[in-house]
């Protein structure tokens, strides 16, 4: 009889106990089984030094979150079989770092997985920060689209379906640092120094020969000397631009203009008189030299009936007085002519 009450006060402790530590177990830390989260996952190429299982997750320094787990890509997707192993690449995709984090729903319900999706849209991107100088690091979602690393904020190409939602890792500050480093000290390396150094030095003595050619000395007098002679033409320049009197000789010229307007005014009026009375002139001209013509040709053949009669030597000078007599005839035919079709020659003594 003591034997089985010993027994089952043994066997009653022990449910008690078991029924403590359970209630211990949901007052201090079941909860967390119980939690409403968002888990997503991210890679990272680079080392993850000082990153932490139980680690914060922020948004913008703001901490929404924490790290659940963290290991290879390749421990958890390695053995899947949709993935090649001979494909190019895969091996460098099968050792990124795997970063499991998740958001507190309950503490932050404006994280849920469509508002995360559309920031992903955005340009949303996960990357490492150290805190303060105590070396910890944790993950810091942010935007980098418009950033200074959007051209290397590209999600990392892997050959699996992700098991949790993809949030595609951006490099930190000192990433970006250390890989443009490295792009410098490979370039550095390319470079041929002692050409380049031997290069700098001819120039160098280039330089001064060409200096000590040049006669720097008189080049300098050379150059003063024609600043002192612009400056004498100039002083020159503007003496002469103030004797010049500038309202004298615009009033001047105003009334030179004014008299040949007025003179052009005066021609116009009289031209048409000028060329009436040219026009009766004319007419009379040509009445007197219709009545001259018949007494010409007379006069002609009288003389020319007189050389006949007479002695050589008369009628030679008459008959060089009769040519003379023609060529003037011709010459008021010519003059009377010209008159009829150009009136002004009574004027102007018109020259071409």
């Amino acid at each position: 009889m003591k034997s089985s009450t010993r027994h089952f006060a043994i066997g009653l402790f022990l449910l008690v106990g078991f029924g403590l530590f359970a209630l211990a177990c949901i007052l201090f830390g079941g909860s967390q089984l119980f939690a409403k989260k968002l888990t997503f996952e991210t890679y990272f190429a680079s080392s993850v030094q000082g990153l932490d299982v139980g680690g914060p997750v922020k948004f913008r320094g703001m901490k929404i979150g924490k790290i659940e787990e963290i290991g290879f890509a390749g421990s958890h997707y390695g053995e899947r079989p949709e993935i090649d192993l001979t494909a190019p690449g895969i091996h460098r995709a099968l050792s990124y770092i795997r970063v499991v984090c998740s958001i507190d729903l309950k503490a932050h319900p404006h994280f849920g997985l469509d508002r995360i999706q559309a920031m992903l849209k955005r340009g949303l991107r996960a990357n490492l920060e150290m805190q303060g100088i105590t070396g910890t690091v944790f993950i810091n979602l942010d935007f980098f689209r418009d950033g200074a690393l959007a051209a290397e904020a590209k999600p990392l190409s892997v050959p699996w379906t992700p098991d949790e939602l993809y949030v595609p890792s951006a490099p930190n500050t000192l990433q970006s640092f250390l890989s443009v480093a490295e792009k410098i000290a490979a370039k550095l390396e390319d470079l041929d120094f002692s050409r380049t150094v031997d290069a700098l030095t001819s120039l160098v003595q280039s330089a001064d020969s060409a200096i000590v050619r040049a006669d720097l000395p008189k080049l300098t007098a050379t150059f003063t000397s024609l600043g002192q002679s612009l400056s004498a033409e100039l002083e020159k320049l503007d003496a002469l631009i103030v004797a010049i009197d500038g309202p004298a000789l615009s009033k001047d010229l105003h009334a030179f203009s004014s008299q040949l307007a007025e003179l052009s005014t005066e021609l116009r009026a009289a031209l048409p008189g000028l060329v009436s009375s040219a026009d009766k002139t004319l007419a009379q001209v040509n009445t007197t030299l219709a009545d001259v013509s018949p007494l010409l040709t007379e006069a002609t053949n009288s003389i020319r009936t007189l050389r006949e009669t007479l002695s050589p030597e008369v009628g030679e000078d008459l008959a060089q007085m009769l040519s003379a007599l023609a060529r003037t005839s011709a010459v008021l035919e010519a003059l009377i002519s010209e008159l009829r079709e150009r009136p002004s020659r009574l004027i102007f003594d018109d020259k071409e």
